[in-house]
């Protein structure tokens, strides 16, 4: 492999190889800002949109951090201020700051993302037809990702809502 293309930007061609649907997109949001500007779809769709995109790690940083972030909810108004619930604000709040975080910070992470797969993928390049090929393997995008965690949820919530009836005609 030449040397000079392991340090040199992504090309046209490994973006649109890697990206996959919407590739024109994102093409043209990197192009006019160096952060790639605002995502609204990522806004509307946080999660969702980090699983489509294949974005599994920024989703998992994501979900720990809500989760820690309820859990010092319930200890600080709960238990350490005694009151018998969050305060509803509170609860919103959490989700309006997650979706625009994701939009202010989703096209530049999608990114770091795809660049990162690009320098990985020229280290192992066997020709220019197998790199773009592998790059089209490696991104992309996956629907099955947020159906499958939609659908997850689902079957969570629906679960929960059986067990606290179960509870409660138990006596419990």
């Amino acid at each position: 492999m030449p040397t000079e293309l392991q340090g040199a930007p992504p090309t046209e061609a490994e973006l649109r190889a890697f990206v996959g649907p919407g590739s024109g997109y994102y093409l043209r949001r990197w192009a006019t800002s160096r952060h790639g500007g605002l995502n609204w779809t990522a806004l509307c769709l946080s999660g969702l949109w980090l699983l489509y995109r294949k974005m599994y790690r920024v989703a998992l940083i994501i979900v720990v951090a809500v989760v820690l972030e309820s859990v010092l909810e319930e200890l600080v108004f709960v238990n350490w201020l005694k009151r018998t619930e969050v305060p509803g604000a509170v609860e919103r709040a959490v989700p309006v700051a997650v979706s625009c975080i994701c939009c202010a910070f989703g096209n530049r992470w999608y990114l770091s993302r795809v660049t990162r797969a690009i320098a990985v993928s020229r280290m192992a390049m066997d020709g220019d037809e197998e790199h773009l090929a592998r790059l089209a393997r490696q991104g992309g995008t996956n629907m099955w990702a947020p159906v499958g965690i939609l659908l997850l949820f689902t079957v969570a919530a629906l679960a929960t809502v059986f067990a606290m009836d179960a509870f409660r005609g138990a006596g419990l």
